[in-house]
């Protein structure tokens, strides 16, 4: 019963730290997203 309990209070903490790191990696896709937009942008307005 302990384990179970630990576990699950492990899987709680545990939570915020996976929602806050899949934050970043969106947040660095979009970024990537937005340049490559920005480059295709003014390459095509430079032409």
């Amino acid at each position: 019963m302990t384990d179970l309990a630990g576990n699950f209070l492990r899987l709680i903490f545990s939570l915020p730290a996976d929602i806050c790191a899949g934050h970043d990696q969106t947040v660095q896709a979009l970024d990537i997203i937005q340049e490559n937009s920005l480059a295709r942008f003014t390459r095509r307005r430079n032409q």
